[in-house]
């Protein structure tokens, strides 16, 4: 079977963007330069979120390994899928993927199947779970995953390896979006994504505000990790996303969107989230009981950090940067 794939960019993506999130133009090592005119514990605080926004940060040679895995992934399914795209996309791509890598972290990659070829499985009963299981099926018979854990989770086929986890999603053109298996309904669904329509949206806002949204939302899906991860990773990152599209400033430091952030973040657990190119609501299948863990983890990273305000503005530079510390690694209790 052919694919017909776009030439890949860095880390053999199909979308531009590399694992970091940096907009270009800076040298390797350039240092932030933080903004004059505010105080030394205000500024300690920002350089607090710099670093350690920096140091979740996915090396160079980590998304050269995800790129030669996916690689791999897609010379089996091609062998007897007739796919017609290749669409890298996920939190690498965006640069929100936390670093360093383990089997935990995953990123992704949907094939656009040819509609002529496999369009039984969107009108058959079960067709989201055939296809799904399909995929599963001929990765497991390929002696390159023979030490891989391969499974079905929602709407992917989850090959996970011992350095990171690689999320196989199919998916089928429909009325200028896609949809992809749905197995939270039975297997018998699919549900809309336009993923390559999000990365644009999420990088527009990024640019604009200076490369602070990617690293506003590596930290919160950092906490997010630290505290139990009761929110899926791109709910977290949507939140982020989301609170800092609607900030009517673009010069905000990083600190202060962290503050920001926190402060909401309690509220928009409590109310759905939906993506932002299709509308969908994306945390439907959350239960309640992790619903209220991660809005009590909330409450008290905001807390934290409203101490860590008043800590700032009396001047008490140390104090300030260990609660900043503390809530992105996830202390939360005192």
């Amino acid at each position: 079977m052919g694919t017909r794939i776009s030439s890949p960019g860095r880390y053999g993506s199909s979308e531009s963007g590399g694992p970091s999130g940096s907009t270009g133009g800076e040298d390797e090592g350039e240092q932030t330069q933080l903004p004059s005119g505010r105080s030394q514990a205000e500024q300690a605080a920002e350089e607090v979120c710099e670093e350690e926004a920096d140091d979740t940060a996915v090396s160079e040679q980590e998304g050269e390994q995800v790129a030669e895995r996916r690689e791999q992934i897609r010379e089996t399914l091609d062998e007897s899928l007739d796919i017609e795209e290749q669409h890298i996309f996920g939190s690498l791509t965006r640069g929100t993927l936390v670093g360093p890598l383990d089997e935990n972290s995953d990123t992704d990659v949907m094939y656009v199947l040819d509609r002529d070829e496999h369009g039984t499985w969107l009108t058959d009963e079960n067709g989201p779970q055939n296809c799904l299981q399909n995929i599963k099926h001929h990765l497991e018979n390929d002696p390159r995953y023979d030490n891989a854990d391969i499974s079905i989770d929602r709407n992917v086929v989850a090959v996970q390896f011992n350095e990171f986890t690689v999320e196989v999603a199919p998916a089928f053109r429909q009325s200028g979006d896609y949809v992809i298996p749905d197995t939270y309904s039975g297997g018998r669904s699919w549900v809309r994504t336009n993923p390559r329509q999000y990365k644009q949206q999420f990088e527009a806002v990024d640019r604009n505000r200076n490369g602070n949204v990617s690293k506003l939302a590596r930290l919160a899906k950092a906490y997010n990790e630290r505290t139990g991860k009761q929110v899926s990773s791109y709910h977290m990152e949507v939140m982020a996303y989301d609170y800092a599209r609607t900030r009517p400033q673009t010069d905000e430091s990083l600190d202060e969107l962290v503050d920001g952030f926190f402060e909401q973040l309690p509220r928009r657990l409590s109310s759905g989230t939906h993506d932002p190119a299709t509308g969908q609501q994306i945390d439907d299948g959350m239960s309640r009981e992790k619903r209220e863990a991660a809005i009590s983890d909330a409450k008290q990273a905001k807390e934290k950090l409203q101490r860590a305000e008043r800590l700032k503005q009396a001047g008490e530079t140390e104090k300030a940067e260990r609660l900043y510390r503390e809530v992105i690694d996830g202390e939360l209790d005192d």
